[in-house]
């Protein structure tokens, strides 16, 4: 499957839509992983310091490697206040900052599988997880 940067790929089924590239930086990150030892979250974050319900909640893919969150948003597009962009947040105060709630966890290989079977970087529904990983 070739990487998700062109037409061939949609947004996941989950978001009802979305903005960003965060799932396919995930995917992305998953292809070239060879030995890393990482792991690709999918769940939800909610922007800081917000009351608007559509900053809450939202959709989000992550990449945590040796206690650091590195994300689209951060590694490509200089969130993060300049302080971690091209480095990444330190996952504790990630956890601290954005609120995750985790929907699922992937393995590089299980993501890339996903990825082709659905052909979509993410986010996957719980039907597409348990048809292509056997999981809830």
């Amino acid at each position: 499957m070739p990487e998700p940067d062109g037409p061939q790929f949609r947004v996941g089924p989950a978001t009802g839509g979305g903005a960003g590239q965060c799932f396919p930086y995930c995917h992305i990150r998953a292809m070239r992983a060879e030995g890393e030892d990482i792991k690709i979250v999918h769940g939800r974050i909610s922007q800081p310091a917000t009351t608007d319900p559509g900053k809450m909640n939202r959709p989000h893919g992550w990449v945590v490697q040796g206690g650091v969150v590195q994300d689209w948003q951060t590694m490509e597009q200089e969130h993060g206040g300049g302080k971690f962009h091209g480095v990444g947040w330190p996952e504790e105060l990630f956890n601290e900052v954005f609120s995750p709630e985790v929907d699922y966890e992937f393995t590089p290989e299980e993501l890339t599988t996903i990825a082709g079977a659905t052909e979509t970087p993410g986010p996957f529904t719980p039907e597409e997880v348990q048809k292509h990983l056997g999981r809830q």
